[in-house]
């Protein structure tokens, strides 16, 4: 779903961008995720070798320089957009407050990430598109693709639009509706017709005989 996102954004010229704290949690992430591994790896290696005479495991590479090569190449695809001054301390008043995107005492980085999303998206003369699959927080009640109303209010000034897309897939059919609108279920319909009508003819032995060679 990545590649195909991004393979649509390149193609239309659209910028792709991940707020700084997200990319913090990426790059935090993989950290993890490659301590966990190499560690697992170190005790397979050590279990294997009171069994057999097993080859040196050797120096693995360093959890950390992964993860920032990592965030390096992510930043080859997506433009890093910083936190806003003042972000912080709003987002902690937000979780005190449990105020959208925060909830229940919690969601102080999630408030942050939404700062980062609306004032990027306030500096923009195009609409916008938030990818998360955090239904919770940031969309409305049972509507996975809207915007929480107190979400909405913030950027509802704005001449161009925001919209929530659950998913990467989401985002790219969003992207497809957008680019052309006029493929509606009319449009469905005659294309449907037409296809019906091509098969027709493909099974049709006085059409056929006009565009194949005789030979076949």
């Amino acid at each position: 779903e990545l590649s195909t996102a991004l393979a649509v954004c390149k193609q239309a010229s659209i910028e792709m961008v991940l707020p700084e704290l997200v990319g913090d949690e990426l790059e935090s992430h993989r950290v993890r995720v490659l301590e966990t591994s190499f560690a697992g790896l170190v005790a397979a290696h050590r279990e294997a070798g009171r069994l057999a005479p097993v080859p040196s495991l050797g120096e693995l590479p360093n959890p950390g320089e992964l993860a920032r090569e990592y965030r390096r190449q992510l930043g080859q695809h997506f433009s890093f957009v910083p936190t806003p001054s003042g972000a912080a301390e709003e987002a902690l008043h937000r979780e005190a407050f449990r105020l959208r995107p925060a909830r229940a005492g919690k969601g102080g980085r999630d408030a942050a990430i939404w700062l980062t999303v609306r004032g990027d998206h306030l500096t923009r003369s195009e609409p916008g598109y938030l990818v998360t699959n955090n239904s919770r927080d940031f969309a409305a009640t049972g509507t996975p693709s809207e915007l929480h109303p107190t979400l909405l209010a913030e950027v509802r000034s704005h001449p161009y639009i925001l919209t929530l897309c659950p998913s990467l897939a989401n985002l790219v059919e969003c992207l497809a509706e957008a680019a052309d609108p006029t493929f509606d279920e009319a449009r469905i319909r005659t294309l449907s017709a037409f296809v019906r009508a091509a098969q027709s003819l493909v099974h049709d032995p006085a059409f056929m005989s006009l565009v194949k060679p005789p030979d076949e």
